[in-house]
Protein backbone atom coordinates (compact mmCIF):
# COMPACT_ATOMS: atom_id res chain seq x y z
CA UNK A 1 0.00 0.00 0.00
CA UNK A 2 2.25 2.83 -0.97
CA UNK A 3 4.89 1.67 1.64
CA UNK A 4 2.57 2.64 4.40
CA UNK A 5 2.55 0.53 7.33
CA UNK A 6 -1.44 0.38 8.88
CA UNK A 7 -0.67 0.80 12.75
CA UNK A 8 -4.17 -0.27 13.08
CA UNK A 9 -3.00 -3.85 11.59
CA UNK A 10 -0.91 -4.24 15.00
CA UNK A 11 -3.21 -2.74 17.56
CA UNK A 12 -5.10 -5.04 20.40
CA UNK A 13 -8.59 -4.38 21.74
CA UNK A 14 -9.07 -5.65 25.16
CA UNK A 15 -11.96 -8.63 25.67
CA UNK A 16 -14.03 -7.70 27.69
CA UNK A 17 -17.20 -10.06 28.90
CA UNK A 18 -20.60 -9.07 28.87
CA UNK A 19 -23.10 -11.12 31.32
CA UNK A 20 -27.31 -10.62 30.57
CA UNK A 21 -28.93 -11.18 33.81
CA UNK A 22 -32.72 -11.54 33.03
CA UNK A 23 -35.13 -10.62 35.54
CA UNK A 24 -35.55 -7.11 35.27
CA UNK A 25 -39.07 -8.09 34.54
CA UNK A 26 -41.77 -8.99 37.25
CA UNK A 27 -42.83 -12.78 37.07
CA UNK A 28 -45.77 -13.02 35.44
CA UNK A 29 -49.08 -15.33 35.55
CA UNK A 30 -50.21 -17.55 32.47
CA UNK A 31 -53.48 -16.22 33.17
CA UNK A 32 -54.68 -12.52 33.40
CA UNK A 33 -57.33 -13.65 35.85
CA UNK A 34 -58.22 -17.46 37.88
CA UNK A 35 -61.72 -18.19 38.57
CA UNK A 36 -63.05 -20.93 40.15
CA UNK A 37 -66.73 -23.15 41.57
CA UNK A 38 -66.45 -24.96 44.14
CA UNK A 39 -69.80 -26.65 45.92
CA UNK A 40 -70.44 -25.48 49.61
CA UNK A 41 -69.57 -29.43 50.60
CA UNK A 42 -66.30 -29.63 49.65
CA UNK A 43 -63.77 -31.21 51.84
CA UNK A 44 -61.52 -28.70 54.01
CA UNK A 45 -57.78 -29.32 52.96
CA UNK A 46 -58.72 -30.19 49.10
CA UNK A 47 -56.83 -28.57 45.90
CA UNK A 48 -59.20 -25.71 44.82
CA UNK A 49 -57.27 -24.47 41.63
CA UNK A 50 -53.55 -24.11 40.86
CA UNK A 51 -52.20 -20.80 40.11
CA UNK A 52 -48.83 -20.21 38.38
CA UNK A 53 -46.73 -17.56 37.70
CA UNK A 54 -43.53 -17.28 35.20
CA UNK A 55 -39.76 -16.57 35.84
CA UNK A 56 -37.86 -14.50 33.64
CA UNK A 57 -34.75 -14.93 35.72
CA UNK A 58 -35.66 -18.76 36.10
CA UNK A 59 -35.96 -18.31 40.09
CA UNK A 60 -37.72 -20.02 42.29
CA UNK A 61 -41.60 -17.89 43.07
CA UNK A 62 -43.13 -18.07 46.50
CA UNK A 63 -46.67 -17.49 46.11
CA UNK A 64 -49.24 -15.37 48.99
CA UNK A 65 -52.67 -15.06 48.90
CA UNK A 66 -54.75 -12.35 50.66
CA UNK A 67 -58.34 -12.20 50.82
CA UNK A 68 -60.11 -8.94 49.68
CA UNK A 69 -63.20 -8.09 51.85
CA UNK A 70 -65.12 -11.03 53.75
CA UNK A 71 -62.62 -14.46 53.91
CA UNK A 72 -59.94 -14.31 55.48
CA UNK A 73 -58.60 -17.60 56.15
CA UNK A 74 -61.13 -19.46 54.08
CA UNK A 75 -58.22 -20.50 51.64
CA UNK A 76 -54.86 -21.02 51.63
CA UNK A 77 -51.82 -21.28 48.81
CA UNK A 78 -48.68 -23.16 49.00
CA UNK A 79 -45.76 -21.15 49.31
CA UNK A 80 -44.00 -22.95 45.93
CA UNK A 81 -46.73 -24.75 44.73
CA UNK A 82 -49.26 -22.08 43.99
CA UNK A 83 -51.80 -24.47 44.98
CA UNK A 84 -54.93 -23.05 46.30
CA UNK A 85 -56.65 -25.18 49.03
CA UNK A 86 -59.97 -25.01 50.94
CA UNK A 87 -58.86 -23.80 54.88
CA UNK A 88 -62.40 -24.40 56.51
CA UNK A 89 -65.67 -25.86 56.11
CA UNK A 90 -68.33 -24.11 53.75
CA UNK A 91 -71.75 -23.42 54.45
CA UNK A 92 -73.95 -21.92 52.17
CA UNK A 93 -77.11 -20.92 53.80
CA UNK A 94 -74.59 -19.33 56.58
CA UNK A 95 -75.31 -15.64 56.10
CA UNK A 96 -71.66 -14.81 57.63
CA UNK A 97 -70.10 -16.66 54.86
CA UNK A 98 -70.00 -14.87 51.16
CA UNK A 99 -71.09 -16.79 47.63
CA UNK A 100 -68.05 -15.26 46.22
CA UNK A 101 -64.54 -14.50 46.88
CA UNK A 102 -62.28 -12.19 45.71
CA UNK A 103 -58.30 -12.85 46.02
CA UNK A 104 -55.37 -11.80 45.41
CA UNK A 105 -52.57 -14.23 44.76
CA UNK A 106 -49.19 -12.65 44.82
CA UNK A 107 -46.15 -13.95 43.49
CA UNK A 108 -42.58 -13.08 43.97
CA UNK A 109 -39.04 -14.08 42.52
CA UNK A 110 -36.74 -15.40 45.52
CA UNK A 111 -33.39 -12.93 46.15
CA UNK A 112 -34.97 -10.31 43.34
CA UNK A 113 -37.62 -8.93 45.19
CA UNK A 114 -39.72 -8.48 41.69
CA UNK A 115 -43.16 -9.37 42.55
CA UNK A 116 -47.11 -9.49 40.47
CA UNK A 117 -50.11 -9.87 41.60
CA UNK A 118 -53.24 -11.69 40.11
CA UNK A 119 -57.00 -11.31 40.89
CA UNK A 120 -58.82 -14.78 41.81
CA UNK A 121 -62.60 -15.06 42.31
CA UNK A 122 -63.79 -18.38 43.98
CA UNK A 123 -67.36 -18.88 43.72
CA UNK A 124 -69.11 -20.91 46.18
CA UNK A 125 -72.42 -23.35 44.95
CA UNK A 126 -75.40 -24.41 47.00
CA UNK A 127 -76.00 -27.96 47.77
CA UNK A 128 -79.03 -29.48 48.87
CA UNK A 129 -77.50 -30.69 52.27
CA UNK A 130 -80.40 -29.58 54.72
CA UNK A 131 -82.88 -32.67 54.99
CA UNK A 132 -86.85 -32.04 54.65
CA UNK A 133 -88.35 -31.28 57.80
CA UNK A 134 -92.20 -31.82 58.63
CA UNK A 135 -93.77 -28.62 59.89
CA UNK A 136 -96.24 -30.67 62.54
CA UNK A 137 -94.93 -33.77 64.76
CA UNK A 138 -98.23 -35.89 63.85
CA UNK A 139 -100.46 -35.88 60.50
CA UNK A 140 -103.86 -37.71 60.70
CA UNK A 141 -106.65 -38.10 57.71
CA UNK A 142 -109.99 -38.84 58.96
CA UNK A 143 -112.62 -40.42 56.68
CA UNK A 144 -110.96 -40.37 53.44
CA UNK A 145 -113.89 -41.96 50.84
CA UNK A 146 -111.97 -44.35 48.53
CA UNK A 147 -113.00 -43.28 45.18
CA UNK A 148 -111.92 -39.22 45.69
CA UNK A 149 -109.79 -38.20 42.52
CA UNK A 150 -106.60 -39.24 42.51
CA UNK A 151 -104.69 -35.26 44.05
CA UNK A 152 -106.96 -34.67 46.13
CA UNK A 153 -105.63 -33.43 49.66
CA UNK A 154 -106.94 -35.25 52.40
CA UNK A 155 -105.50 -33.15 55.20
Amino acid sequence: QNGKVDDRRFQSTPEERLSIVGGKRAPQFYMPSYEAEIPENQKKDSDIISVKAKSFADREIRYTLKAQGQGAGTFNIGPTSGIVKLAKELDFEDLRQPHVYSLVVTATEDSGGFSTSVELTIRVTDVNDNAPKFELPDYQAHNVDEDIPLGTSIL
